[in-house]
């Protein structure tokens, strides 16, 4: 038995695929919830898709219209994965990563909750507050997923270990 060994995954230079599936599994599921709950206009679904976008337009050619939660689903996995190997190859860690991107969604969805003059006329104007929550996490997990993997990118040419 050799003491000291670490596992494949945490090796160095070794590849991990950790985020390869929790980024996209993460994300899907927020899109489940974000479904359930739309929001006023499905302005909140609109921007929990966002992953969608780019794929929905070069099948489609517009934007709006996703028709449907497959739909949208099946956009924006090739994405969201793309991102979540970036975050491997950049050795993103796991805890920072969650942080950031519940931190980035409380940035959006609190001030945009405190804009009404109270939570009830919030609640009023988009059915419930999941529809806050959904959104700001769907809309937020690309971006915090984008700005994890660039710093991780950014500290690995510096030559900084994780």
């Amino acid at each position: 038995m050799e003491p000291n060994v670490l596992p494949p995954s945490d090796r160095i230079g070794a590849p991990r695929r950790r985020f390869l599936w929790i980024a996209p599994l993460a994300w899907s599921l927020v899109l489940v919830g974000a479904h359930r709950w739309p929001g006023d206009e499905y302005g909140w679904l609109a921007a929990a898709s966002l992953p969608a976008w780019p794929v929905w337009y070069l099948l489609h050619g517009v934007v709006n219209g996703i028709s449907g939660l497959p739909w949208a689903i099946a956009c924006g996995l090739p994405v969201m994965v793309l991102l979540g190997w970036w975050m491997d190859r950049a050795r993103v860690r796991v805890g920072p990563a969650v942080v950031g991107w519940l931190v980035l969604s409380a940035m959006l969805a609190v001030p945009v909750v405190a804009s009404y003059p109270t939570i009830r006329a919030a609640i009023g104007k988009n059915g419930s507050l999941w529809a806050y929550v959904f959104g700001a996490l769907g809309f937020m997990a690309p971006v915090a997923c984008f700005f994890a993997s660039l710093s991780g990118t950014i500290r690995g040419s510096l030559g900084i270990e994780p």
